[in-house]
């Protein structure tokens, strides 16, 4: 028995659904190539090819997928589900840039439509756009204030804004659209996975403000919220301990520190951070041949980072090996010109490195080049800088 356009369309589409994809796109293409009554049809039509580039999409074949998202733009081109539809497929070959023009036209065929708008500003807050994905967020926070997950997504951006302006303020006003997320989640029953992300990034956020406290309580809910560890909320736990220790200068919780560094490395054996932090604490406590051995390992696995050359030439200095200082510590001004501890701390290696005997023509214009400082110890916290995270 034959089957109606109706029925055919059905069993399409439940074929779609029900994962049968070569089956729905074999329906789809005998609907739009044997039915004169759904080619008179432009809006149908559109709806037939719509259906068939979702099972090419389902079904990886992207190429395909954008052609027929083609075909029913051409015939529907006011349907704002198709430029949705076909942003998806670009989003799955992270052409993020293409994917976001057809947001923006989805978003300027239905304005008020916060998930739509919602996408938008995460693409582009992946495009690093961050005042444009802020203002579609505060957009779609105006269409639907109780929106929990547009709140979690403008808490991203003025976490990311506040570290690219070295902002309180934005700080402040992540962790506020943060616990307005966690509070809607709490009441609506959803969002579950942005929540143990949400306490992580309001831990981060408190810990820029200098609140250690509550920058610990924060990620301990983060930790608190997996069934199984998650080893970067636990790492950014046990560093935000070792800031509380080394604030307050007690030594006794080191030992416990070091335990959890060695813990995540044990999980995670080429975690960079875990690596760097471990080497703050050896360093803090004078283990230097310690220290050194974790700074190389983080430089081995992340080699740019100005902050670790800097803490292992601090090391050198200590141990007296000044070359090795030297080159590590001019490693990081190049890296990290903006710190001006890590030229007063060069000064100071230069100066023992004289002292030392050894005193080549190059050693004298490293020393006519950077300003005169008097730095007796180059191994207390007067000379450290602060702490940068490195995850």
């Amino acid at each position: 028995m034959l089957l109606d356009l109706d029925e055919l369309i059905s069993f399409g589409l439940s074929a779609l659904e029900s994962g049968k994809f070569l089956t729905a796109i074999n329906v789809y293409t005998c609907i739009i190539h044997a039915s004169p009554e759904i080619s008179e049809n432009r809006v149908g039509l559109a709806k037939i090819y719509c259906n068939r580039g979702m099972a090419f999409k389902r079904s990886e074949k992207h190429d395909k997928a954008i052609s027929n998202f083609n075909k029913a733009i051409s015939l529907d081109p006011l349907n704002h589900t198709l430029f949705i539809n076909r942003g998806s497929v670009y989003l799955d070959l992270n052409q993020q840039e293409t994917a976001r023009k057809d947001f923006s036209i989805a978003s300027y065929l239905v304005p008020n439509d916060s998930e739509v708008l919602i996408k938008l500003g995460e693409i582009e807050l992946e495009l690093e756009l961050l005042e444009e994905a802020l203002a579609h967020f505060d957009q779609a926070i105006r269409v639907n204030p109780e929106f929990g997950r547009a709140y979690f997504c403008r808490g991203n951006v003025n976490f990311s804004l506040g570290r690219d302006h070295c902002s309180a303020d934005l700080f402040k006003q992540a962790i506020q659209d943060y616990q307005k997320a966690l509070a809607l989640k709490t009441q609506q029953g959803e969002y579950e996975f942005y929540e143990a992300t949400a306490h992580n990034f309001m831990g981060l956020a408190y810990s820029e403000l200098g609140l250690i406290n509550e920058a610990i309580d924060a990620f301990q809910k983060a930790v608190n919220c997996n069934a199984q560890l998650n080893v970067e909320y636990f790492l950014n736990l046990v560093v935000a301990k070792s800031e509380l220790a080394y604030k307050e200068n007690n030594t006794v919780l080191y030992d416990v520190l070091i335990k959890e560094f060695d813990y995540i490395i044990e999980l995670v054996p080429k975690y960079a951070g875990a690596y760097y932090h471990r080497g703050l604490i050896k360093f803090d406590i004078k283990e230097y041949q310690a220290a050194i051995a974790d700074f190389i390992m983080t430089l081995k696995l992340v080699p740019n980072i100005g902050s670790a050359h800097y803490y292992l030439g601090l090391c050198y200095a200590v141990v007296k090996d000044y070359l090795k200082a030297i080159v590590h510590i001019k490693e990081a001004i190049d890296l990290e010109p903006q710190e001006i501890q890590y030229q007063k701390t060069f000064q100071s290696v230069l100066v023992g490195l004289s002292r030392s005997g050894y005193y080549p023509e190059i050693i004298a214009e490293f020393l006519q080049q950077l300003t005169s400082v008097q730095t007796d110890d180059i191994s207390n916290k007067e000379n450290s800088i602060p702490r940068n995270r490195l995850l």
